[in-house]
C-alpha cells in the first residue's frame, strides 16, 4: 500500500473546475456539439474523468498537435485543458475561431498572467444560446 500513488493520482482533482464556478453538466451544455462527437469517439460522458479521457482523443481529431496539448494540461491543469479544447472546439465549429491550436495557446498565456476565466466562457455560451 503505497500512499505516493494515491497522491500522484490527485494531482487535479475533479473538483477543479467547479472552484471556477460550474459544474459537468453546464460545460455539456455550453458545449453540445464538442460532448457529441467526444461521446462517438469514446462512448457516453458521465463525468469530469470520462472528458479529460476523452479530449485525450479529441486532441488530435479538431488539429492539436500532442506537444501542444501535453504542455496545456501542465499549465492549466487536465480538466481545464479539457475545457478548454471543448469551447475552442465550440468555437471553431462556429467560425468564430479559425486557428485552434493559436486559440489554445492565447489561453494558455492568459492562464499564465491569470486572466483566463473559463467559467466568464462557459456562460457567454450559454446566454448566446437562449
Amino acid at each position: 500500500q503505497s500512499h505516493s500513488n494515491c497522491n500522484a493520482n490527485q494531482i487535479l482533482p475533479d473538483r477543479e473546475p467547479l472552484e471556477r464556478g460550474f459544474t459537468f453538466e453546464t460545460f455539456a451544455q455550453a458545449c453540445p456539439n464538442y460532448l457529441k462527437l467526444a461521446t462517438e469517439l469514446s462512448g457516453p460522458l458521465r463525468g469530469w474523468e470520462d472528458l479529460k479521457r476523452a479530449s485525450q482523443q479529441m486532441v488530435l481529431m479538431i488539429g492539436i498537435a500532442p506537444d501542444h496539448w501535453s504542455r496545456l494540461t501542465t499549465q492549466l491543469g487536465s480538466t481545464s485543458s479539457s475545457v478548454a479544447i471543448g469551447l475552442t472546439y465550440e468555437k471553431h465549429i462556429a467560425g468564430e475561431v479559425h486557428n485552434p491550436s493559436g486559440y489554445l495557446s492565447g489561453m494558455a498565456k492568459k492562464a499564465q498572467i491569470g486572466t483566463l476565466h473559463l467559467s466568464r466562457s462557459i456562460f457567454s455560451r450559454l446566454s448566446r444560446d437562449k
